[in-house]
């Protein structure tokens, strides 16, 4: 029995024993009022009590299982919970206590009233009870409604109203970030406000529906007012859990870094903040710093911790705790970030959190708005920090290496490199040799980078100011980087931490090293001996895998030869990922004409448009390309916009598509069949062909792949892979791939005509 069986029997067998109690407990207790319960009936009904709680709550469970295995077939066993998630499910299960035991409380509180008031007309309790069990619906529908109408109203904005708005946030800088403080403030205050009547609304149905209570039928009162209570008792606001920095390795111990701590403490301090501090030690990404209400994690980049001299390492301290100074003084903040990681987890929180879901969703798009408008002035107060304690050049010195980080990243792969699983065991040092790899290429590359600072256009969506502007406030003229040397526990301690890291690189790598290095080695030098073997041949279809083999064994420069071959020799149609490789190569080389190859790959196959547009931007900023840039930002709003009406809705099925049989060009549909029909190895069960009207300009073709039950998951992935590359570099002809699974809601065999191919028996 596959498990979707299994969990819908569950949803079956749990709900019928949630019922079956009811009359269970009528029978055991005699059909009595709770007023009339002798010692042991009282017993039964709190027992009763319980197991009703319990068995809604394991249907409830059952059917979240139920629509995941539905939507994903047959998913595997779920990953064991972190500790970050067991802390937030403890106190889910802790609220869901307080609150049931609220409920039963109240609900007694209100049959003991409801005895001693015995002449007050019942049938009124009844209608005031059944009000009050009316307003929490609606208060769900109103959410619901609310947050469609919110969607909708953004989905209609057009891109370049959008990016307008956005800019005018950023524009208007303290006068915006004003306005949109005071508003979250208030919002805030008015959701605790809701919080607090939906936790009012939960004791009156209580009360009296203990009141008017004559059977044991009145304990849904006690479920009802538990849902309520626990969806109010779930905005209170604890300290996001910090349980993940015992589980987390990178997570490092004041013992064996005194040092590095010291300097984190001390930089806290000054900047008058006095909460206690955590070091994590990373490999891919910068310094910086996150509160988290009783802890404050600071991650430390292990690259930048090897190429920094102690003074420039505490003066990028200083500017990091300047920000979490400034986080301190602002409960939005700490609300924000107790909204995205802080909330309690619990059985039912996917039937609670709706209520919250559209002062949620306006919190959100309001703090958002709040951070465009304060970022670059928030990182420009934080920049004059980093002056505390040494001199200018010190600070300007530690701006500059992490810049040359940056560009070091942006070409990375833009030059040959040894394969990185090549040796049949883990590197032990594969840290050591990035920082290494990286000062050869400073060494060589710093002029290069230098001349790019003083050409660097600050982006619309830019968090942080250009590196020539906070250089130039700081009144770095000269752009030097400073020997990275500091005092010898300082250098004992970084070593250390380098060492560590590669070996915590090399424990991870451990664990499934012979199958990735058989993902990312093995098969792909299999596959690309046998290409050079068979004289390198060109195949529309399969040349994209071969480039991407070339690129996981770290010969760069051969992929794009065979990119610029297939851009000679193959119809345009399947050189898209020709021009859009070449073109990033070239764009991450500095060189322009990179920007012709990725505007031909997105005039010609929308899967580019987003990545490509990035890859411009980008590239425009960094190098200074203001008319370029110009030019960029007029045709990234068509393009965009075009994505947004057209390009977007073709990767989607859903139902209210225009949906109608599709009839291809002559040959067309035998020829995609019989290329099917050479990978399918019986894994196949139909094949379904429909047109998918967009506009009345725009349709795309769409392919839904049903496999068979007991196909292999991996056999599926590779199977819609190669259908992909097929209808991707056939023709220029508009098709979309599905899997049937995904759409299975859309009914698309219901459209006439569309079943296209069976498996035979």
């Amino acid at each position: 029995m596959d498990k979707k069986k299994k969990y819908l029997i569950g949803i079956i067998v749990s709900f019928a024993v949630a019922f079956a109690l009811i009359p269970l407990a009528m029978l055991l207790t005699g059909n009595k009022a709770f007023g009339e319960y002798t010692a042991a009936d009282r017993a039964v009904f709190f027992g009763f009590c319980g197991a009703e709680g319990v068995a809604i709550t394991v249907a409830l469970i059952f059917t979240g299982e139920y629509t995941r295995a539905k939507r994903n077939g047959q998913p595997p066993a779920p990953p064991p919970l972190s500790a970050q998630e067991a802390v937030l499910r403890k106190r889910g299960l802790a609220l869901l206590g307080v609150s049931f035991a609220t409920a039963v409380l109240l609900f007694t509180i209100g049959v003991l009233a409801g005895k001693h008031w015995e002449n007050w007309d019942r049938k009124t309790m009844y209608v005031i009870t059944i009000s009050f069990c009316a307003v929490p619906p609606l208060f769900y529908l109103l959410s619901y409604l609310l947050c469609k109408r919110f969607a909708k109203s953004l989905d209609k904005m057009r891109v370049d109203e959008v990016q307008r708005f956005l800019l005018s946030q950023k524009e208007a800088g303290v006068e915006t970030a004003r306005k949109n403080l005071a508003f979250l403030k208030k919002w805030r205050i008015l959701t605790g406000a809701y919080a607090v009547l939906l936790a009012l609304l939960g004791a009156a149905i209580a009360v009296c529906g203990g009141w008017c209570a004559d059977t044991a039928i009145q304990v849904l009162f006690v479920l009802y007012a538990n849902a309520l209570f626990l969806a109010a008792l779930a905005r209170i606001r604890f300290h996001i859990p910090t349980a993940f920095m015992e589980d987390d390795r990178s997570y490092v111990q004041k013992q064996d870094y005194p040092h590095l701590y010291a300097m984190a403490e001390r930089a806290a301090r000054e900047s008058g903040c006095e909460t206690p501090v955590r070091i994590s030690f990373i490999t891919d990404g910068n310094i910086g710093v996150g509160d988290l209400g009783t802890t404050i994690s600071l991650q430390i980049d292990a690259l930048l911790l090897s190429i920094l001299s102690e003074q420039e390492l505490a003066s990028i301290l200083n500017h990091e705790f300047v920000h979490v100074a400034i986080s301190k003084e602002n409960k939005e903040d700490a609300y924000a970030n107790w909204l995205r990681c802080g909330k309690p987890r619990h059985a039912h929180s996917r039937f609670t959190d709706p209520l919250f879901a559209y002062p949620d969703s306006i919190y959100d798009f309001r703090y958002y708005l709040y951070r465009i408008a304060v970022s670059v002035t928030q990182e420009a107060t934080a920049d004059l920090a980093m002056v505390r304690g040494c001199d200018k050049s010190v600070a300007g010195s530690a701006l500059l290496k992490t810049y040359y980080a940056d560009r070091y990243e942006y070409e990375f792969g833009t030059y040959d490199l040894p394969p990185f699983y090549e040796s049949p065991t883990p590197a032990p040092d594969v840290l050591r040799s990035k920082i290494e790899d990286f000062l050869r290429r400073a060494a060589v590359r710093a002029e290069v980078w230098n001349a790019l600072i003083p050409k660097q256009i600050l982006a619309q969506n830019a968090t942080h100011p250009t590196l020539k502007m906070r250089l130039d406030a700081l009144g770095v003229k000269e752009y030097r980087a400073l020997p990275g040397t500091g005092s010898e526990p300082f250098e004992q301690e970084r070593n250390k931490a380098v060492s560590y890291l590669d070996q915590l690189i090399l424990d991870a790598r451990a664990e499934n090293y012979e199958k990735l290095r058989e993902i990312y080695y093995i098969k792909p030098l299999a596959r690309v001996e046998a290409w050079e073997a068979a004289g390198k041949p060109l195949d529309m279809q399969e040349y994209r895998d071969t480039v991407t083999d070339l690129e996981n064994l770290g010969s760069y420069a051969e992929a794009e030869t065979l990119c610029e071959r297939a851009i000679r020799e193959l119809p345009d149609s399947a050189s898209h990922f020709a021009y859009f490789t070449r073109g990033r190569q070239r764009l991450h080389r500095y060189e322009e004409s990179g920007l012709d190859d990725l505007y031909h790959a997105i005039a010609n196959n929308e899967n580019y448009v987003n990545e490509a547009l990035d890859e411009i931007g980008k590239f425009c900023c960094i190098t200074g390309n203001q008319a370029e840039l110009e030019r960029y930002r007029g045709r990234a709003v068509e393009l965009l916009q075009k994505e947004k009406d057209e390009h977007s809705q073709i990767n989607m099925l859903r139902r209210g598509d225009r949906l109608s049989a599709e009839h291809l060009p002559d040959g067309a549909l035998e020829d995609v069949l019989a290329y099917i029909r050479t990978i399918d190895n019986g894994e196949i069960r139909r094949i379904y062909l429909v047109r998918k009207t967009v506009t009345e300009t725009y349709f795309t073709s769409a392919f839904v792949v049903r496999f068979t039950e007991d196909s292999d998951p991996d056999a599926q992935r590779s199977i819609l892979h190669k259908i992909f590359l097929y209808l991707d570099t056939v023709s220029d002809w508009q098709y979309s791939l599905f899997d049937y699974r995904e759409v299975e809601k859309v009914r698309i065999e219901d459209v006439p005509g569309s079943l296209v191919y069976e498996k035979q028996a």
